[in-house]
């Protein structure tokens, strides 16, 4: 986990990540998130921060991505 954070916290603002499923589940577990409303089938999406960087983690059935939104 401590590399994935180290790598979200170095995103630019518009910057995507790719996540494992394992960095997926941690993010949701023991980060505070908020799941929004997402217009695509079989996707499901949460807000979440870390330092202070707001992102938007995007799960779907081929894979998960985390987008840095502020």
């Amino acid at each position: 986990m401590k590399t994935t954070i180290s790598s979200l916290i170095a995103l630019e603002i518009g910057h995507v990540q790719k996540l494992a499923d394992e960095c997926v589940a941690d993010i949701l577990t023991d980060l505070p998130n908020e799941q929004i409303q997402v217009g695509v089938n079989d996707t499901t999406g949460f807000i979440f921060e870390l330092n202070n960087k707001r992102f938007t983690l995007l799960n779907t059935g081929s894979g998960s991505l985390a987008v840095r939104i502020c």
